[in-house]
């Protein structure tokens, strides 16, 4: 038993001086870079999409990106159907943005390549019966992917009462 203690205790000595921890600020600096990263792209995201450059907003999705709309009733799961379902709402009803505001944006980062983004939603959108606002809630989880944060995830609900 006692070789046994002194071997735990001199193979503690040799780990405790060999290990070096993972600076906290390290990775707390690592993890704001992201935040404002991700909260770069989001905005970019936004900006497109509330000037109605259709092109642009739609670039700054991955082509396999999926989006769900409590405002439609498939699951989308490209890009290209949600390009073809957006053309249909031009087309069908004259669909168009005039402005998007955004607020309340949260960003969680989840390891090194993932984020979550969240904000409140306010839409003026024009179509056959005029103009509407549109008050939703919405949740876009990005990807780090080639050094660009892109959308992967789109998750749109309408704004609690």
């Amino acid at each position: 038993m006692e070789i046994q203690a002194t071997t735990r205790a001199s193979l503690f000595k040799v780990f405790s001086l060999d290990f070096q921890p993972y600076s906290a600020l390290n990775r707390e600096s690592e993890v704001m870079d992201s935040v404002e990263n991700v909260r770069s792209a989001a905005n970019l995201l936004i900006d497109h999409f509330g000037s109605g450059r259709v092109k642009e907003y739609f670039d700054c999705f991955a082509p396999d990106a999926d989006f769900i709309f409590y405002t439609h009733p498939e699951h989308l799961t490209s890009r290209n159907a949600y390009e073809v379902l957006w053309k249909s709402w031009e087309n069908d009803f004259g669909f168009k943005v005039n402005s998007c505001a955004s607020a309340n944006q949260s960003i969680r980062i989840i390891g090194n390549k993932t984020a979550i983004f969240t904000h409140d939603v306010t839409t003026s959108i024009t179509n056959n019966e005029g103009t509407e606002t549109l008050k939703e809630r919405e949740t876009i989880v990005f990807e780090l992917i080639e050094n660009r944060w892109i959308a992967i995830h789109e998750h749109l609900s309408p704004a609690a009462p």
